[in-house]
This record gives C-alpha cells, sequence and structure tokens, in this order.
C-alpha cells in the first residue's frame, strides 16, 4: 500500500524429525572368552515442508476510484480496497510435502579374552553403512547432466544450452544423493590390567564415524508459484477469488485461497466500525447481482 506501511513478510517452514529403529545383540562365554554380536538398523526422516514465501498482496486505490482509469484527487484509497478485499497485485507459493529420510545398517562381533585373572583384552570389529539421502515418493534432485540438452533447447535457436538435472528414480537415476561408502570398517582394540584390588588400569584405540547430516533438498521442480491478474483495460475488472488467472466476467469464479488470504488480512486490519458491536469485523465484500458497473464488477 502506498500510503501505509507494508506488513508480514518472511517465510515458514514445518519439519517433523522422526526415527525407527531395529537392534538386536547376543552374548556367549566360552571358557576365557567372552563373545558378542549384534545388529543395528534405523531410518531417520525429516517430514514436513521446506521454507517457501507467504502470500503476497498489494492494494492500490485503482479499485475504489471514481473512474478506475483516472487518478482523481480526493477519491480512491488503498486501505478501502484491503477492506473490501480486491488486491491490485500479489502472488501465491504452494510447496509439496517432503519426506526425506536415510538408512543405517551395523553389526559387530567382539571378544573379550580374560587372559589372566588380572588382564583382560578386547578385540571388536564394526561395519557400518549409511545411505544418501532419499525421498518417500521420489521427489528429489540427484544430480546434474552437463552433457545432455537442456528442455530450453528446442525453444532457443542459434545457441546450445547443456544440461539438466537428474531426478531420482528417472530413467534410470539413483534413488538417492551423493555416492556414500559401501562399508566403513571400525576396528577396536582394548585392554583392562589390575593393578590391586583398588586401581584398575584401562586403554584403548577405535576408529568411529559420525553419522551424516541433512535436511530438506530445495524445492526446484517441486513448488510453484502464480501471480494474481488484475485489469483496468475496457474489460475493468477485480481479480477473482482464485489463485489462478482471471477470465473476462469476475465474480463468475469462486475460489478459497486467495479468499482465506484477503480474510486474514482484512481481520488484521481493519477498523471496528461495526455499530454497537465493539470488536466485530464487518464484511464488507460486494456480490455480482447479473449488471456490472464500472469500476466494481
Amino acid at each position: 500500500m502506498g500510503t501505509l506501511a507494508s506488513y508480514g513478510g518472511g517465510t515458514t517452514t514445518r519439519d517433523v524429525f522422526y526415527g525407527r529403529s531395529f537392534n538386536t545383540a547376543l552374548s556367549k562365554f566360552r571358557g576365557r572368552h567372552t563373545l558378542k554380536t549384534g545388529f543395528d538398523f534405523r531410518t531417520l526422516h525429516d517430514f514436513g515442508t521446506p521454507a517457501v514465501g507467504p502470500t503476497s498482496l498489494g492494494f492500490t486505490d485503482v479499485f475504489t476510484r471514481a473512474t478506475p482509469q483516472v487518478s482523481t484527487a480526493g477519491s480512491g484509497a488503498d486501505l478501502a480496497t484491503l477492506v473490501l478485499g480486491y488486491p491490485t497485485s500479489g502472488s501465491m507459493g504452494v510447496v509439496t510435502k517432503f519426506n526425506d529420510f536415510v538408512r543405517y545398517f551395523g553389526g559387530f562381533v567382539q571378544d573379550d579374552f580374560r587372559i589372566t585373572p588380572k588382564l583382560t583384552l578386547n578385540f571388536g570389529l564394526r561395519f557400518e553403512h549409511e545411505s544418501g539421502v532419499q525421498e518417500a515418493n521420489h521427489k528429489l534432485i540427484v544430480g546434474f547432466n552437463p552433457t545432455v540438452a537442456n528442455p530450453l533447447q528446442q525453444n532457443v535457436s542459434g545457441l546450445q544450452i547443456s544440461g539438466q538435472v537428474e531426478y531420482a528414480g528417472v530413467n534410470g537415476n539413483p534413488t538417492q544423493t551423493g555416492n556414500p561408502l559401501a562399508v566403513k570398517p571400525a576396528p577396536r582394540i582394548g585392554f583392562a590390567y589390575s593393578l590391586n584390588d583398588k586401581t584398575v588400569v584401562r586403554g584403548g584405540y577405535g576408529i568411529y564415524w559420525a553419522p551424516g547430516f541433512f535436511s530438506f533438498q530445495n524445492a526446484a521442480g517441486y513448488s510453484q508459484t502464480t501471480s494474481i491478474v488484475t485489469s483496468t483495460t475496457a474489460t475493468f475488472c477485480r481479480p477473482a477469488r482464485s489463485p489462478i488467472p482471471i477470465r473476462t466476467g469476475c465474480c463468475s469464479r469462486r475460489g478459497t485461497r486467495w479468499e482465506d488470504s484477503l480474510e486474514s488480512a482484512r481481520r488484521s486490519l481493519y477498523l471496528l466500525t461495526a455499530p454497537n458491536r465493539p470488536g466485530m469485523f464487518r464484511n464488507t465484500r460486494s456480490r455480482c447481482k447479473g449488471r456490472r458497473r464500472p469500476g466494481l464488477c
């Protein structure tokens, strides 16, 4: 709005982190040996919607002027246009939900060997595998091929445009990102020596692998921004209540997304002028009654 300060903005995101796991272990005592083995499986998930810009609506005085195509002193107000719910510009971004995850597998064997009553040695070996980031429905970009023709090439002549992104599971593409190691070996060795009844010396060495970190991928290819379209030409018409471009003869389409956004804006900024009802909201939206008047419908 030109005469009032703008408000709102920023982006929002929603994440639900959860995991599933299964593990088991088995121990067996055999003479001076304590043998152990086990297996661990986990899936780590990040479910939700990545950051996307909020609905943005702009209001000028054009839809409340006496003559829409002409600016006349004392006629029209952007606040009045807002209260009526007639944005003159704006856009809405929509992004799909993602369910990103990684899989983890781990297994180990270990032997605690009691050599003497005072000395015990520990030998162990662990194997791990962690997948790249995957998406439950393959809604994921897994790479970029710089050699194939870009889809824009068909619209351009005299210039070679190469390269395009690779989507998971399409045309033989992998379903996960990166090139993770097939196996992560993790050997361990240790000892425990009892000096006396009150003192034990312990030591050891091992290799440990830190788990990978991931968050929502870029929403390219899985988001859409729609701009609101208005007209002040001979077929002057305010925007339809629908997130798609309007057609001649407004008020013939009824949607929900633009209307919900406008309703929220009106409730936030509308002056509390409802007679004898402090704090109540007055709905001032006009409706078509079969005829269109210049400047309205």
